[in-house]
């Protein structure tokens, strides 16, 4: 009975069991998956600074047209803060510049939904257009732009060659007048006056020898005919635009001010800000050689670099062009008279390898190599053994050890920060290993030696170093509101940085200050205080430069 009593007392008068809406809520709340706390602002601050200086890497590598290495840089940042308007336009750029059009193009549309307004995301579009054959589409957003800003000249340019490729060659002339280009115009007036080209005669009756297969291979068909000549009107036109004040670069929404000063990119080929060989008029038509004598100066071509061609000089006397099939006929000579004993042979591999074999330092030491390569080798034995390392350098490891991540640290405390930032960061390597590191592509590995020495190095510059040094991070203010990672290591040991340029270094004595910009500098060594140099005390008011004074040395790179 009391146990009936008590079923009816969970019941209303309904028969309806009766609910505890307070406690059911609760029940309710609990069952949740536990909601994650934000991050904290020094975490948000380490993966801001990450990407920044991944950013501000790949720019510079850019700029110094190591564009597959500035690719990879620029694609780490990406990882980090996916929507960066600029980390996404550089990363166009490289795309760009690398022929990988389809994946410009379609940063470059992402870009203009968020900005749809804007005429250099256009302009950039319409060319990787122009140069994936969608002319149409280009001229869809050349249109716009020279709508919106009618003395955009080059815009003007691009957009003559988008008709040019749809057959409009009355607006061609047109566009090229407007962006200054005389000689397209030209040409394209003559395209649109001239009377179409007459259909070919019907074909004449033809013999079997000629029906062969032979020859109908060696004979183009009209239709062959008519594309081998549009390809190379195009590459004409391509080329002369290039030649004039119309360069196929991308464009940018202003002058961009990077660290390294103004830049901008030039696709590979492009002639338009390159040097470009000189021309000569022909030796019968020479105004310094009327009379065509034989003592004329004979030019040729050394090409030593792909942007850079070398022209040498040589004075040929009246008897060199007579005795030049001599000279040949006895080189040819001479070759054939090589024994064969004399030509190249492979060598053993167990000799090739012997030769290139690679030997670790005794005793727990670091050891550079003239291949650039750095051997490394750790014992047990305490912290004063470890050596911390960035683990992206290290080409190959074995051993018996363990890796922890290295944090920063400030007036000996260490302050939950990753030491060279969450993307690379500067990990110890305990125990017992042989290491080998090497340098990312276009870079050097330096190490320096400290004997109970103070030196101050760029945090993201570091490669690494022995752990039997003490080491203390901080920040320099080095203008415009920035602030640049330090690393103080002093003791005795090895520190490695690792650099794009070779490293120079400039003497400070007192009380004579010396001042450099910041994005050269690497570091310094001795009693030197670093300020900021005000614009008010900088020549012509220039930003970023670095004021040094005190006795010491300054390490900067030599570019």
């Amino acid at each position: 009975m009391a146990a009936g009593n008590e079923r009816d007392a969970n019941r209303d008068g309904n028969g309806e069991p009766i609910v505890d809406r307070a406690a059911d809520r609760r029940m309710r709340l609990s069952a949740r998956p536990p909601t994650l706390a934000p991050p904290s602002d020094a975490a948000r601050d380490a993966a801001n600074e990450d990407f920044l200086f991944h950013l501000y890497r790949g720019s510079e590598l850019l700029q110094d047209n190591h564009v597959h290495e500035a690719k990879s840089e620029l694609e780490f940042a990406l990882s980090l803060q996916p929507r960066d308007p600029k980390g996404q336009d550089l990363l166009a750029l490289v795309y760009f510049r690398i022929g990988l059009y389809p994946r410009a193009i379609q940063i470059y549309e992402d870009l203009l939904h968020e900005v749809p307004d804007e005429p250099s995301l256009k302009l950039n579009l319409a060319l990787c257009y122009l140069k994936t054959g969608q002319a149409q589409r280009a001229r869809t957003e050349l249109e716009a732009v020279v709508q919106r800003s009618p003395e955009h000249r080059r815009a003007w340019g691009y957009l003559g060659l988008a008709y040019q490729r749809t057959g409009e060659f009355a607006k061609a002339q047109l566009a090229f007048d407007r962006g200054g280009h005389a000689a397209m115009s030209k040409r394209m007036y003559d395209r649109a006056t001239l009377p179409p080209p007459k259909p070919p005669p019907p074909a004449a009756p033809i013999s079997p020898a000629e029906a062969s297969p032979a020859s109908q291979e060696q004979a183009p068909s009209p239709h062959e005919r008519q594309g081998a000549d549009i390809r190379a009107f195009a590459a004409t036109a391509f080329e002369e635009l290039d030649s004039g004040e119309l360069s196929f670069a991308l464009a940018e929404p202003e002058a961009t001010k990077t660290e390294t000063g103004t830049w901008y990119a030039v696709e590979p080929g492009a002639g338009g800000s390159l040097p470009r060989a000189p021309t000569f008029p022909a030796p019968g038509a020479s105004p310094r050689n009327p009379e065509n004598r034989h003592d004329t100066l004979a030019w040729g071509f050394r090409a030593v670099d792909a942007r850079v061609t070398v022209v040498e000089a040589t004075t040929h006397s009246p008897g060199v062009a007579a005795k030049a099939p001599e000279r040949k006929a006895e080189e040819e000579a001479r070759a054939k008279r090589v024994p064969a004993s004399a030509a190249w042979a492979p060598r053993p591999v167990a000799e090739l390898a012997a030769s290139s074999r690679l030997h670790f330092p005794e005793g727990g030491a670091v050891a550079l190599l003239e291949s650039g390569l750095v051997l490394v080798r750790t014992r047990a034995g305490g912290r004063e053994s470890d050596f911390a390392v960035r683990l992206e350098a290290v080409r190959s490891y074995s051993g018996t050890f363990t890796t922890a991540v290295l944090q920063r640290q400030a007036r000996g405390q260490l302050t939950q920060e990753t030491f060279g930032g969450v993307g690379t960061p500067m990990t110890t390597i305990s125990g017992e290993a042989d290491l080998v590191l090497g340098p990312r592509p276009s870079h050097r590995i330096v190490g320096f030696a400290l004997k109970d020495e103070v030196a101050f190095l760029r945090e993201e510059l570091l490669l690494g170093f022995e752990m039997r040094l003490a080491y203390e991070n901080g920040r320099l203010a080095v203008g415009d509101g920035e602030l640049a990672s330090m690393v103080q290591v002093r003791g005795e040991g090895t520190a490695l940085v690792e650099l794009l340029h070779p490293l120079a270094s400039l003497d400070v004595t007192a009380p004579r200050a010396v001042h450099i910009r910041r994005e050269a500098l690497i570091g310094w060594i001795g009693r030197l205080v670093p300020r900021e140099l005000p614009l008010g005390e900088a020549p012509g008011g220039q930003h970023g430069l670095i004021s040094f004074s005190g006795d010491g040395t300054i390490l900067l790179a030599a570019r």
